[in-house]
């Protein structure tokens, strides 16, 4: 039980917090890029951190249990949120636009990794 709740606990707790320090420090980064007419409005934090929350969550549920397909969902989700952002900021079509999408697509790859890691420990130390 102990390993499954470190599997859990690398692949959500830690994977909130490196993608949230990641995501501050790379939309600190891309702020200098945005001009008066940018689209963007302000951020709100707490609606990508629920949603990497939730995609780790089902990341290490479908890799820990060898759910066959889990790559496909995960290329798919992946998919889909890069398709949302981009049709967002493609309309922006500055410097800022496409550095914030690129942002988005890095933090998505964190939280994949942290998802796939947590599903990978699950496992290898909880299933024999």
């Amino acid at each position: 039980m102990v390993r499954f709740v470190v599997a859990y606990g690398v692949s959500v707790i830690a994977g909130a917090l490196a993608t949230y320090f990641w995501s501050k420090w790379l939309h600190a980064r891309v702020a200098k890029y945005r001009t008066d007419g940018s689209l963007a409005g302000n951020r709100v934090d707490w609606i990508p951190a629920v949603v990497g929350i939730l995609e780790r969550i089902l990341y290490t549920l479908v890799v820990g249990y060898e759910v066959s397909g889990a790559a496909g969902f995960i290329g798919a989700w992946v998919t889909i949120k890069a398709i949302g952002g981009w049709a967002h900021w493609s309309e922006d079509k500055s410097t800022y636009g496409r550095c914030l999408f690129s942002a988005g697509l890095l933090g998505s790859a964190l939280s994949a990794l942290f998802g796939i890691t947590g599903g990978l420990l699950f496992l290898k130390w909880c299933s024999g």
